[in-house]
């Protein structure tokens, strides 16, 4: 399956809640329906409607999906929140060593040594009495990051709602692997399910166009 973007639909759909999908061949339903709970399942749904198209090429040897954008979508201008990964804290103070410098034990899982990162930016900017502090129970959301970055190089980094700006990271959010991860790992499971693999573009902006 290759991913694309594109601005028409198709001949048949199935929709739920805010997302649609297009697709052009009757045997494509069961895989447009699986397709559809994996987007709302994981959230990929916004608040305006986003619709998606199954194409097939090659003499229908190759799947093509694409998702159908706004003229004005502009992938490198989502906000760190909107793409980030949702996930809940455990264990936290197990691998918070308490010390002034951040310290992260090798097998600390990648969104706590977010939360770690976080932390230690709240205090080194002096802004934990306008932002919390990440605990054990917390509900967080975490995204990969560009290196170099001002955030100790670190290739992660966790938020409870909503990354300050006063930590400068914007610029560096890792788009390519933030939507591979996100996106193209999990939705191998569906393709994989029907036999299918997927052929990932070149590049962020390959799939949006």
């Amino acid at each position: 399956m290759i991913f694309s973007s594109c601005l028409n639909d198709g001949e048949m759909a199935v929709e739920k809640n805010n997302t649609i999908i297009y697709f052009d061949h009757k045997e494509d339903e069961d895989l447009a329906n699986k397709l559809l709970d994996f987007w709302i399942k994981n959230k990929y749904e916004g608040k305006e409607k986003q619709s998606l198209k199954i194409s097939r090429l090659e003499g229908n040897k190759t799947l093509l999906l694409k998702v159908i954008v706004r003229e004005s979508f502009k992938a490198q201008k989502m906000p760190f929140e909107d793409i980030a990964f949702p996930r809940s804290v455990s264990d936290f103070g197990k691998y918070d060593l308490g010390g002034k410098e951040l310290e992260v034990p090798k097998s600390t899982p990648i969104h706590v040594r977010g939360g770690l990162v976080y932390n230690n930016l709240l205090k080194k900017h002096e802004l934990t009495k306008e932002h919390e502090l990440i605990k054990d129970g917390e509900k967080i959301k975490f995204c990969y990051l560009n290196k170099p970055n001002p955030a100790h190089n670190s290739n992660v980094v966790s938020v409870m709602h909503a990354l300050p700006k006063e930590f400068g990271l914007s610029a560096y959010i890792d788009y390519e692997t933030q939507f591979s991860k996100a996106f193209l790992d999990p939705l191998t499971v569906i393709l994989e399910s029907v036999g299918w693999s997927h052929e990932k573009k070149s590049s962020l902006e390959d799939f949006f166009g």
